[in-house]
């Protein structure tokens, strides 16, 4: 998708991906980081494809420290996938996990930023991802 939007011109810094972080391979994250995108997080709190959100949440945040670690912060945007009932399709025994998930409103900040505090991501990192980040990409 980045190949296309270059192609035609497109600054890749004006880029946000959204749900890398489903099932990610850091070397493509890293990748996409290093022509200048933007990683959309959004799934937080949200254990879509994985077992439970302490398994997604835990993979997001060392993640996301390991980008911060590579100098990749700047390419960084939390976004909130926040459901009440809106489902995707049918619920069938085939497909039983078409209800979205209930996140709780205040889910970002009262267990993911605590969970990143613990990694050490302070007060700096969290106004970059979550002021800064998404003033620069979407002033126009």
């Amino acid at each position: 998708m980045l190949d296309i939007l270059e192609e035609e011109g497109a600054d890749p810094s004006k880029v946000m991906i959204g749900h890398v972080f489903i099932f990610p391979q850091f070397h493509q994250l890293e990748a996409l980081c290093a022509r200048g995108a933007m990683l959309q997080v959004d799934h937080v709190g949200i254990p879509w494809m994985h077992d439970n959100v302490e398994e997604l949440d835990e993979q997001l945040a060392v993640l996301i420290c390991r980008l911060a670690d590579c100098d990749y912060l700047g390419n960084i945007v939390f976004s909130y996938d926040r459901f009440f009932s809106h489902g995707r399709g049918p619920i069938t025994a085939e497909e039983p996990d078409q209800e979205n998930t209930r996140v709780p409103l205040g889910w970002l900040f009262d267990s993911f930023v605590p969970r990143l505090k613990k990694k050490g991501f302070g007060a700096a990192e969290l106004e970059q991802v979550l002021v800064d980040n998404p003033h620069r990409i979407l002033s126009f």
